[in-house]
C-alpha cells in the first residue's frame, strides 16, 4: 500500500471491524514514517516470526516468540489471524515469507517483489494449488 495514511487507517478497520466469534485478527501498520525506535522493534518481531525457514515437521520458530505466543496462549478463539498492512518500505531489505497477500499494484516491480515472498519455495512448506495472491481493485473500494 503506498499511502502511510491509508495504510494507517486500513490497520484500524481491520482492528475495529466485526469478524465471526470464532476469528480473531491480530494487525499491525508497516511503514517507513514509523518512529524509528519502534519500527526497529517491528522489524526485528517481523525478521523472526517471518524468516521461515523450519525443515518439514520443525516446530515454527515463530510459535516460540513471547508476543505470538501470549496472543495464541489467551485468545479464545478457533482462527487467529495476523495481518501486516505494509507499504514499500517491505519490498527493500526484507527476506519474509508469508502465507498469502494482497496488494495494491503500483509497478511490476512491486508484484514480483511481493509474489517471491508468498509461500517462497524456501520456506520449505508444501505448494498449494490455489493463488495465495491477489491485487486491490480500487474501483471496488471508491463505490
Amino acid at each position: 500500500m503506498a499511502n502511510i495514511q491509508l495504510c494507517i487507517r486500513l490497520t484500524g478497520f481491520l482492528l475495529e471491524a466485526t469478524w465471526p466469534e470464532e476469528i480473531n485478527i491480530g494487525a499491525m501498520a508497516y511503514h517507513s514514517q514509523q518512529v524509528l525506535l519502534l519500527r526497529h522493534a517491528q522489524e526485528k518481531h517481523l525478521d523472526a516470526g517471518l524468516k521461515r525457514k523450519e525443515e518439514t515437521g520443525e516446530t515454527p520458530a515463530a510459535l516460540n516468540d513471547p508476543m505470538i505466543r501470549n496472543h495464541l496462549n489467551h485468545t479464545k478463539t478457533k482462527q487467529l489471524i495476523f495481518i501486516l498492512i505494509a507499504t514499500p518500505v517491505e519490498e527493500v531489505g526484507r527476506d519474509h515469507d508469508f502465507d498469502w497477500a494482497v496488494i495494491e499494484p503500483s509497478s511490476y516491480r512491486s508484484l514480483i517483489q511481493l509474489a517471491g515472498r508468498v509461500r517462497s519455495p524456501s520456506s520449505n512448506r508444501s505448494s498449494t494449488t490455489q493463488y495465495n495472491t491477489t491485487a486491490i481493485q480500487l474501483e471496488r473500494l471508491s463505490g
